[in-house]
């Protein structure tokens, strides 16, 4: 997964919890990472459309993504690994370390990916197969890493935990009872880099999902709008909306990761299926939106 796991726990010893969280860190980044050339994703995105069979921990992950992404608004699918492969921001970021300027993709390429970015285009077969059709690729960048927290929070749970928080590159987090202080507190950074705005309280078992513009964007504005990492499907360029941060929490981490995403695109108003049960803070240039059931704070209160 490309990041840094941190898990604080509350418990009398820590026994053999740290290589079993290592191991299952291990384990799933070794199904779900597209980076990872034998993983499940990576079997089926070079399938050419047959058949592959993939573990169980795969498939929960793209059952989830398949009923996710009708509720989305079209903001979020499985298949948007040929996207992600024309707004490679990463290397752009890099060419301009050394001196070249990006060249976004041409208007028929970007075409040509998003049709190839349907979710539909992913097909269950049997109970762990599945086969992508008309050249499409996966990336669960958008809901992987939710899985994963929730995972490592219950493998805790399960050894004798009394309390944990797991955040998987800080932006998926999943917390399960108190600490002798009180419940998590998990801070929310400002995109526009001035440090934490705020944090929000994370009561019994819950997980926190946050997406941004921010860590992976491009310096200057490219044929006069910004250039990130969140690519939008319905446009198949990145999403531009105003929204430059959107944070989301309920008692489902892979469902707190669509969220997040869908919310940096489309209005609150056009996901009620997706966010039933969860509450929402979206951040603009201007102005921090909280649904009315999050526990926020922010940072001039605390």
């Amino acid at each position: 997964m490309a990041t840094v796991v941190e898990v604080t726990v509350v418990m009398p010893r820590l026994g053999d919890l740290v290589a079993e969280t290592a191991g299952l860190l291990i384990h799933d980044e070794a199904l779900l990472s597209r980076f990872q050339p034998d993983s499940d994703v990576s079997a089926l995105n070079r399938a050419d459309g047959a058949v592959v069979e993939v573990d169980a921990t795969t498939a929960a992950v793209l059952d989830a993504a398949g009923e996710l992404a009708p509720l989305s608004d079209g903001a979020f699918t499985p298949c948007i690994g040929a996207l992600v492969g024309l707004w490679d921001v990463r290397a752009w970021l890099a060419g301009i370390a050394a001196g070249r300027r990006p060249a976004p993709p041409a208007p028929e390429l970007v075409d040509e990916a998003r049709a190839r970015c349907a979710p539909g285009l992913l097909e269950k077969v049997d109970e762990r197969a599945y086969r992508l059709h008309d050249g499409a690729q996966l990336d669960l960048g958008a809901i992987a890493k939710g899985f994963v927290a929730d995972a490592v929070r219950e493998l805790c749970l399960d050894r004798g935990a009394e309390a944990v928080l797991v955040s998987v590159g800080s932006s998926s987090v999943a917390a399960a009872g108190d600490r002798p202080q009180g419940p998590w507190r998990v801070g929310i950074e400002d995109p526009g880099g001035a440090g934490i705005i705020g944090s929000v309280e994370l009561r019994g078992t819950a997980d926190l999902a946050t997406s941004g513009d921010h860590l992976q964007r491009l310096p200057e504005l490219v044929d006069g709008q910004p250039v990130h990492h969140v690519i939008d499907p319905a446009t198949g360029r990145p999403a531009s909306g105003g929204v430059r941060q959107a944070s989301a929490v309920c008692a489902d981490g892979m469902r707190a990761e669509v969220a997040a995403t869908a919310l940096m695109m489309r209005p609150a108003g056009r996901l009620a299926g997706l966010l039933d049960g969860v509450e929402q803070l979206t951040v603009t240039d201007q102005a921090v939106r909280t649904s009315p059931g999050l526990a926020w704070l922010p940072v001039d209160e605390q």
